[in-house]
């Protein structure tokens, strides 16, 4: 086991080497102004102006999709370097496949600069993204009531059903723009948007991962034991189309947006999907609360920040396809599931944790290890430690006579316990930062319960949060 995380890591950190290779052909062209500015450990700092375009061929490995390949385009402008390191407009642009069968193909834009009305700025943000995963983790609903066995999905073990038991393959096309209005002095603000989810739902079918292996067992995965059994409508079986409309508040007193070292940021969302046809005649609402703050520990080095943050179902039926995605006023990332994975609690399975209720907590310290320039940039490298924690606070139901049924038919195989408990996980790793909103971050999370997975390597772009 050791020996493999030694491996893991070695690759990983030649993929870092590669991909800043290629990102330095990319930023040789931008405008810069020197200013005298105080700034983190220089006295003075260049300030950004104009366009900066960051084009690179990306290569990124997550335990839980794979090796990704493809491009990647990060595009800033600075403006007059008036905002810096805050931009005016950002464009971020992906097309990549992993090794697991999952595709990103995605355009993501964000300003403050865009719309003005009654000579007040209104921050726009827009996503059009079409996500496939052909093995996306499911594991059943509500934490550790569902039990986990690897051995199932070991070929080495008496016990094996197959590879992909604990997977299904979903498309997810999805649509989002929001407005938000700024309140005192920018420190707080509104939010609302709309959200259009289109959710493609079938078995995963997977492919021999050598010219030895035979082919993979045709036998039922847990997503289609949980048709058979019903605990997963029919209706909701293959998918649907959700439209959620909502409505935030935030209060953010960070000293800047990418990586801040003091500060408060708090949001609090209420959302809902209208009833209708194509959504199956799922009704439902929910809202959302998210606390973090950054406390500086050691001036310019040390910082040590959290977030706390949960979800709940307020009325209504949620599918259980949106059990796992999380309603936030604003993300960056393009996976919006969880509990566990990269975005949420690393070093723990992706979706592990799915309720109609959940709620976590992420601890880090951040300490800023090396300070340079590198291609004209002011850039670092960050060495962090973190734990992270969720878990179900109000359940997905479920028919209980169903689950009676199949833990007569096959004792011990589908359920665990009878109620969740706390998901723990923790790790470290590096971040490089580049010019304050570039940044590659090199993550190991360890779980502490061989339920919630053994361990995932993340290589992937921006902090957590």
């Amino acid at each position: 086991m050791k020996q493999q995380i030694c491996n893991h890591i070695k690759t990983a950190v030649l993929i870092v080497i590669f991909t800043a290779g290629f990102t330095s052909l990319s930023v040789a062209q931008q405008k810069q102004k020197k200013v005298e500015k105080q700034i983190p450990f220089k006295k003075k700092k260049e300030v950004k102006q104009g366009w900066l375009l960051a084009p690179l061929p990306i290569i990124s490995f997550n335990t839980d999709v794979g090796l990704r390949l493809g491009a990647i385009a990060n595009i800033y402008d600075y403006g007059a370097g008036e905002t810096y390191p805050d931009y005016r407009h950002f464009f971020y642009v992906e097309a990549t496949y992993t090794t697991k069968n999952s595709g990103i193909f995605r355009l993501f834009y964000d300003s403050d600069k865009l719309l003005k009305l009654n000579k007040k700025y209104y921050r726009i943000t827009a996503d059009l993204s079409y996500l496939l995963d052909g093995a996306m983790n499911f594991y059943g609903f509500n934490g550790y009531e569902s039990n986990y066995d690897r051995a199932y999905e070991n070929p080495a073990s008496d016990k094996y059903i197959t590879r992909l038991y604990y997977r299904q393959n979903r498309k997810l096309f999805r649509a989002q723009i929001d407005i938000h209005g700024f309140l005192f002095k920018k420190k707080m603000s509104w939010v609302t948007g709309v959200v259009f989810l289109n959710y493609q739902l079938r078995k995963a079918r997977g492919r021999k991962l050598s010219k030895k292996e035979k082919n993979l067992p045709d036998t039922t995965t847990l997503f289609e034991d949980y048709i058979d059994y019903g605990l997963i409508a029919t209706n909701e079986s293959r998918g649907g189309v959700l439209n959620i409309y909502k409505f935030g508040i935030i209060y953010d007193t960070r000293n800047i947006k990418a990586n801040a070292s003091r500060g408060l940021w708090e949001e609090v969302v209420v959302y809902t999907n209208l009833d209708n046809i194509m959504s199956n005649h799922y009704g439902f609402a929910g809202i959302t609360a998210i606390h973090r703050q950054y406390i500086t520990l050691i001036k310019n080095r040390l910082t040590f920040v959290y977030r706390l943050g949960g979800k709940i179902k307020l009325s209504g039926e949620m599918p259980f396809y949106f059990t796992p995605y999380i309603i936030t006023s604003f993300n960056l990332s393009e996976d919006r599931d969880g509990l566990g994975g990269a975005g949420t609690l690393r070093g723990i399975s992706r979706n592990r944790i799915t309720g109609d209720g959940v709620g976590f907590g992420n601890f880090c310290l951040r300490y800023k290890l090396l300070k340079f320039r590198f291609l004209d940039n002011d850039s670092y490298i960050s060495l962090n430690g973190f734990m992270d924690a969720g878990q179900v606070i109000q359940e997905h139901g479920t028919d209980a006579a169903a689950k009676e049924k199949m833990e007569k038919d096959y004792p011990g195989r589908y359920f665990n316990k009878p109620t969740d408990a706390l998901h723990i996980s923790f790790g470290g790793g590096f971040h490089f930062s580049m010019s304050e909103n570039f940044v590659l971050r090199l993550n190991y999370g360890k779980s502490l319960d061989p339920q919630d997975g053994n361990g995932s390597l993340y290589l992937t772009t921006n902090w957590i949060f």
